[in-house]
Formats: structure tokens, sequence, C-alpha cells
């Protein structure tokens, strides 16, 4: 099409094949060449149709859009071919560091085409009244400003929880603020638990407060499209896959701020006593393309090491929860009992999002099976929640135990730390007539055995030999893979086989994983580690296999969680499972129940014309010939009439809807749209999305800058810190570095790269742990065990001797034993370069522990007479442990 004949934007889509939204984006980022004339006037040609059809040809060869730009640009590709380049890096989708290091310093060098003033008009664009808000604000506030120097208007998070006997009810408010001179396009893309039901979209913008309509995907698209380009203001909520949610604020104005209400609702969940209360907050780095899967380029959760961004909490516990114990391993919080309810909030008023928030609700003598009945408008919907009680009965048939381990880059520090204990646990609870095997992945993959061997004593010790030198050093995340190789692995004798996956879960294409792991036939048992666990993988794979999932967060016991897996591998299958209602139910959900273990939770839904009376009956017939029933009594109390959609029976509505989203085929698809939407359904087939039609005067002259909400660094995530209890954000006028960022735990970035160069020096002192002041606490102490030590290279006849301390019962446990051994350094008659604070935390990480006097002397005594031949220290070799947050030198 020539140049003199332009077309309007719905025809370049057309002839693209590209939506609007991204077309915007890649204009937007420089890819695209601005269109001549504005919003609905603007007019595209060849230029663009090129560029865009060029975009298209480099990503099917897995070039990144950073890499395309270059191209486009004009840059040599060099002699590296397009595909390896695309692949080149860490693994993770990061630069290697001396590579990624010299791009961005040509990045900078290169000169930057200056952003127009603020009320500029585009060349071509139709001449218009330049807009002046209402309220005269004038920009000229501090901003603050992501890595790549624009402005970030995610001003504020606050979060109110609610949790009641059968249900978690959940409001996320998210305040945004435009301090710039221009009008933006705000994208925020952040996690929710994977099996929350979104109910509600509130948006408060200035004196406007506006309710989310639930439509079709492809119809908030288009409405939300219209109103950008009319100048109107709209905010669109969707879903990017499970438990990962984009939400778009378009058109925010100079000065102006809007509030995004969240709502969603939950059915508990219990494991065991405990009922785990997770609020998933950030987005870990992830490996693999998110174009292939569908994600939009301006959905990808970008990271900067930088970003500040913090949020308050509060939640409710009433009914049966109110007096329980609670514990909350990554935060300190707060609680106060009160005689309706207990409310829990942070100790120090907020906290970074950097990692998941988890309460350990525990309720050993509390109801665990709850009903409840409510209406769907003409009719009832009633739920019961069952808790079965399922004994490993002595004796328990033989178990082929497959343990896949993630030794990709994402998992060093905290992440492979925790591996190293689970895989310890699981060989543990390993009885002779099982057979095992590990197999460890990243880039590649390897296992111990070439098939299943006998849990004997003598592969038992090999396999925990092997483990003290598996490491967070496999590049990338090749989970598929590694999987598709631990299923073809041969076990003799057994005709079921178990998995025992451990990882972080941190790649796109979780999907795909699922679907061919549910066609193994085998059960997947995953632990999710880290501070933040990507649900959509390490859930959805258990779901989908039959196995069950449990999360472990860096400052959590492994034993209790293994034990928990180990307890749901030896019971026995269910043959069939059921339930039983007091009256014919029209429908229930789901239609199939799910795998039933021990202490966990299963729930169903059932409607009735008439609100049902009497009990539910959960019945189990198990392959070892055992029945196992568990009642609850439905409520009696009458439901009020009514013809609304209650919140349970959305929640019913959510699980039908479930099951008809997993096929693509075009009638499950409309059925699940037009359910989703006659439920107000947030779903993979349809999006929240509210409008504000402006006033002529008050409307947008330009289209929206795009500003992409950055996520913090996981904490802990490949070994860029530990995770340890955080500092509060700071409050206003808190001091700054000399960079103008307030101080917070992402900033060790600065000074420590996530792959940071290394250099050897060996000190030759009797003994030196050269300890960072600030990166140790008694938490990363208490880590340290004697595997530790040996691994990093205490001598063999020091770890034998304090061995033999342990057996002789010279101190009550590992964790004393240690903790003598670091304050008997401080006795040391040569005094070694420990900073004062590390000097305090080891004393006072011994007293902690209880160290007796004797068993200190003694080894001070030891250390005394030791040479330093013995003893010498590589500083660069605890690298790796200064990774988990324990050091950076090594025992020789």
């Amino acid at each position: 099409m020539p140049d003199t004949d332009p077309f309007s934007l719905d025809e370049l889509c057309v002839l693209s094949g590209l939506p609007k939204r991204t077309v915007r984006y890649y204009i937007q980022q420089g890819l695209v060449a601005r269109p001549v004339g504005e919003t609905r006037a603007a007019r595209y040609g060849r230029e663009q149709l090129t560029q865009l059809l060029e975009i298209q040809k480099w990503q099917r060869a897995g070039l990144s859009l950073e890499r395309i730009a270059e191209l486009l640009a004009g840059e040599a590709a060099g002699d590296v071919p397009p595909v390896a380049a695309a692949r080149r890096g860490n693994g993770r989708g990061l630069e290697p560091p001396g590579a990624g290091r010299r791009d961005r310093a040509a990045r900078r060098a290169r000169p930057r085409a200056a952003e127009p003033r603020a009320g500029a008009k585009p060349h071509g664009a139709r001449a218009r009244r330049p807009r002046i808000h209402p309220k005269g604000i004038r920009m000229n506030a501090p901003t603050m400003k992501s890595s790549t120097g624009t402005a970030v208007p995610l001003q504020s998070v606050a979060i109110q929880a609610e949790l009641s006997d059968l249900l978690e009810e959940v409001t996320l408010a998210q305040t945004y603020r435009n301090r710039e001179n221009v009008n933006i396009e705000a994208v925020y893309t952040f996690p929710l638990p994977r099996a929350a039901v979104l109910l509600a979209l509130e948006v408060a913008l200035g004196q406007k407060t506006l309710a989310g309509v639930v439509v079709g995907s492809a119809q908030a698209e288009h409405d939300y499209e219209e109103a950008i380009t009319d100048g109107d203001s709209a905010v669109m909520l969707e879903e990017v896959e499970p438990g990962l949610y984009s939400l778009s604020v378009g058109n925010l104005l100079a000065g102006e701020t809007a509030t995004v209400k969240v709502r969603y609702a939950k059915l508990h969940r219990w494991n065991g006593e405990i009922l785990r209360f997770v609020l998933p907050t950030v987005v870990a780095p992830r490996y693999g393309a998110p174009e292939a899967q569908r994600v939009q380029p301006h959905q990808v959760p970008g990271v900067d090491p930088f970003a500040a961004n913090a949020y308050a909490l509060s939640v409710t516990l009433r009914g049966a929860l109110r007096d329980a114990e609670l514990e909350s391993p990554t935060h300190a919080v707060a609680v106060a009992k009160g005689e309706a309810a207990t409310e829990v909030t942070l100790a120090k008023g907020s906290a970074w999002l950097d990692r998941d928030f988890v309460l350990n609700v525990r309720a050993p003598h509390a109801a665990r099976a709850f009903a409840a009945v409510d209406r769907d408008g003409a009719r009832y919907i009633a739920a019961a929640s069952f808790v079965p009680a399922i004994a490993v009965e002595p004796g328990a048939g033989a178990r082929s135990v497959k343990i896949v381990v993630d030794c990709s880059g994402s998992m060093a520090g905290d992440s492979i730390a925790q591996a190293r204990e689970a895989v310890r646990r699981i060989l543990a609870s390993l009885r002779p007539q099982d057979a095992f095997n590990i197999t460890v992945f990243g880039s590649a993959h390897r296992s111990l055995f070439p098939a299943c061997v006998p849990a004997e004593a003598g592969r038992l010790e090999a396999a925990r030999a092997w483990l003290a030198h598996i490491d967070a050093d496999m590049g990338g995340t090749e989970i598929a893979a590694a999987l598709a190789h631990a299923f073809a692995l041969a076990a003799p004798g057994f005709e079921s086989h178990d998995v025992l996956l451990v990882t972080d879960g941190e790649v796109w294409g979780a999907e795909a994983i699922i679907a061919h792991a549910r066609a193994s036939g085998h059960r997947i048992f995953p632990v999710g580690v880290g501070a933040a666990p990507a649900e959509s993988l390490v859930h959805g794979i258990a779901e989908a296999t039959g196995g069950a999932c449990e999360r472990v967060t860096p400052r959590e016991d492994m034993a209790s969680r293994i034990h928990r897996h180990f307890e749901r591998i030896l019971q026995p299958r269910a043959r069939s499972a059921r339930v039983l209602w007091p009256a014919e139910a029209r429908a229930t959900s789901p239609a199939q129940l799910p795998s039933v273990y021990h202490g966990d939770t299963v729930t169903v839904f059932a409607a009735f014309d008439a609100a049902p009376q009497g009990e539910a009956k959960l019945v189990l017939e198990l392959a070892d010939g055992r029945a196992v029933e568990q009642r609850v009594a439905l409520p009696g109390a009458a439901v009020a009439a009514g013809e609304e959609r209650t919140t349970l029976a959305r929640l019913a509505a959510a699980s039908r809807l479930a099951a008809l989203s997993v096929k693509e085929d075009a009638a499950s698809v409309a059925a699940a749209t037009q359910l989703a939407v006659d439920y107000q359904l947030m779903s993979r087939h349809t999006n929240l999305i509210a409008v504000h039609a402006r006033a002529e005067a008050e409307k947008a002259g330009h289209l929206p800058a795009l500003r992409r909400v950055p996520q913090m660094l996981v904490a802990g995530w490949g070994g860029s810190a530990t995770v340890r209890p955080m500092a509060p954000p700071p409050a206003a006028g808190a001091r700054s570095t000399s960079l103008g960022r307030p101080l917070h735990p992402s900033m060790l970035l600065e000074a420590a790269p996530l792959y940071p160069a290394r250099k050897r020096r060996v000190l030759t002192v009797p003994v030196d742990l050269t300890i960072e002041a600030g990166r140790w606490t008694a938490a990363d102490l208490e880590a340290l065990d004697l595997v530790d030590l040996e691994r990093l290279g205490l001598p063999a006849a020091a770890v034998a001797a304090l061995r033999t301390l342990l057996a002789n019962g010279a101190a009550a446990d590992e964790c004393t034993l240690v903790a003598a051994l670091l304050a008997a350094l401080l006795a040391l008659p040569a005094k070694l370069p420990f900073p004062r604070e590390t000097r305090r935390l080891l004393r006072k990480h011994a007293k902690d522990c209880g160290v007796p006097k004797p068993l200190g002397d003694a080894l001070a005594a030891a250390l005394a007479r030791s040479t330093p031949e013995a003893w010498h220290f590589d500083a660069t070799a605890l690298d790796g442990l200064a990774a988990a947050g324990r050091g950076n030198a090594v025992m020789r």
C-alpha cells in the first residue's frame, strides 16, 4: 500500500495480525514510527507495517525486543546467529554479567531521543485546544523514578483481609498518581492466589467512583481502546495466567490520582491442623519467552533492582479462627485480640513488596469441616468442606520416588539451601523397600543413578555425598526436559511412581509443562521454595497429576513439610470418592473429586431448588479395601429470600468455570465466557473494565505515555541477599543515598551484582570468617550445620572431632555446636579482624543457643593449638555461602 494512501489503526492491526495495544506499545518503545496525526485522526503507512512485520519475524526467531530494537535501528548483528543470540545469557532472560554491563554502558553512551515537552504537538497532528488540568496543578513535586529514569505511578498498596470459618475475603487497594506533565497509562502486573475468585473492581478517580463490569476479553479490549483514543479514562484488569493479573490505568491526567480496589474471595484449605494464609506480593524473574505464551509485551512484569514498592496490611480473624495460634515466618506482625475478632497487622506498619506474606493459623481444637447454604438467584447453593482423617497403615506398600531438584541460577542463595535440606529430609524418610533416584537440572539435567535403585544404606550415603556438591550453577530452568527424563527413568517392580519436585517454579509456559506431566501417569508432589515461588506451576502441576503441593519459606522448618508429603505418598489411593447430599442436587461441582489426602481440604458445591436440610457425607473407598467417611451438618437457619448472586454462589460458579476453561473448543469457550459474564467472574475469557467518559474540556489531547510499574527483586532471588526481617519503608524525609533513593534491601545489588566476578585471595591467619556487617543475622547463623562447614572446606579431622563431641553429648544439637565453634574464634590469642557488630552477633548467638562454657573453652583451646596451614581460608570460595546469606570466607 503506498504511503499516499494511508490507513487507520484498525486496518494496520488487520494487516499485521497484532492487537491495538501491542501496536501502541511498540510505538511507545520506539520500535515503530509514530503515525501522522493523533487519536482517531492517526494515519499509518508502509513504514509502520514493514516494521511490525519485521518485529514478528525476529520474535519467531527467538530474539528479545531489545535485540530487535537494535536490528531495526540498523546495528550490525555480528557473527552470532539470530536464535543463538536470543538464547545467549545466564538462562534467566538476563545478560551474562560482563556482556550485560557492556551492553548497558553502550546504550547509555548512545544519544537518547528527547521527550516532547508537555503540550507539544507531534508532527502532523491536527490542531486542537490545549488541555489544562481543571485543578491547575503544577507538576514540580518530587517524582519516584525507575532505573530507566521514568516516573513510577504506583504510590501505595493497602490490603485488608477477613478470615472466617470457611472463607477468606481480601480487598487490595492500589493508589496511582500521575506526577508528570503528560497523561499516562500505568500498567502493573501482579500476583494473586491461584485459587482466588475475583469478585469486584472499584475505581475512585477524583470525585468519581466507578464500578467495573465483567465482559468478554475481546469486548473489553475494544472498549478500553475506544476510551483511550477518545481521550477518556479507563481501567482494565485481565488475567495473564492463573494467579497472575495485569491492571491498566489509561489516560491518567497530569496531577490525577486513581485508587483501584480489587476484591476476591477464596475458600480455606487446611493442611493438617494449620490453615496457611498466603498473600503473593511479587513476581520473580522467569525463565523462558513470555511472548510465546501469548503474554503481551506490556504485561511482562519487569524487575527493577532499585524499585521500592511498599504496602500496609490488616488481617481480621473471626469465628472459629479468632482464638487460633498465629505465627508469620515471613514478617514481624502485631496481634490484637478482641471480643469478636482478632486483628493482625505488620509490626512496623508497612513492608516491602519483595516476598510473599505468610500467616500460619494453628487451630488444633477448632472444627475444620464446615458447610454453608446461600441463595443462587432463584435456587440455593450448598458448600461442604471436608478434612478427612486417613491413617497410614503399618507396612504400607513400597513406593518408587523420583526426586527432581532445580539447580538453575534463580535458586542461588536461600532456595538452593532449602532444596538441599528438603532432599536430606526426603532421603531420611525413605524405607529399604522403596526405590529412588535424584535428578538435578538447569539448562541441562543429570541423574545420580541410571535407573531407580533400592533405598539401601550404601546408596543413600552416596546420595547424601552427591547432594553436598550440588549448587545453583546449572544455568536456565529447562524443567520440561528434566521432568521428561525423570518420567522415563526405569523402576523395575513398581507399577506406579511419584515425583518429588523441589523448585521455585519461575518459568513461563507452565500450562504446557502441566499438560505433559498429566499425561505421564506420575503423581507429582512439588515443594515450592524461596520467598515467592510461582503458584501457577507448583500448585497447578500437583492438582493436574493428583499430587499435592507444599510451600516452604526460607525461615520455616523443612522437616514437617517433607513429613506431610511422605504421609500423602504412603496413603493408599482412593478407588472412588463421592459426596452424598440430604436431597437430590440439580448439579454438583467439581464433577470429579480431586485426590484426597489425610488432613487436606476437599470442598464440593451442589445446587438445589429448595434449601437443603440435614448433613452432607464424604465417602471414600480406598485401594486397600478400607472405607472412610466424614459428615458435616448443613446450617439449619433459613436463608433470606432474594434474587442476587451471593458470594457463595459465585464461588460455586467459579468451580464450574474451572472445568470449562481447560477445554479449547469453540463451544466450551462460548459456554465459559457466558457463565463468567452471568456471574461477573474474572477468567481467561473475560476482563473487568471501568470507563470514565470525560467532559470535552477534560479529555486527553494525546495518547498516553506508557509507564510500567516495576517489580522489586524478590528477596534472596539468585543469591542477591538472604531473607531476614526487613526494616519498614522509610518515612517521608528519611535519609537517602547520594543517588536520591531511599535506603532499602534491594540496594545490596549496587555493591554486589547478581553474578559478580570473583577474585581469589587466601588469608593465612589461623581462622577468619570476615563476616560482612549487616549481612548476617541470628537466623543465618542458625542455618549453619556441620554438613555446611564440611562442604565449605572445614578439615575432615576437625569435622570428625566435632561429630564425636556431638555424639558424646557435649552439645545439645548441631546449632549449639556450631555456635560454640564460632564463638571460640573470638577467644583466639591472635585477635581476628572481626567488626564490632560481628563479634556482638557471634556472642549473642552463642548465648541464645545456650553454649556450655566447658564446650566453648575446649574448642577455643583446640583452635589455639591449630597451625595456620590447617586453617587456611579462601575468602572468595565462600562467595557461594555469602549468596546464601551466611558469610564470604571459607575454612580450608
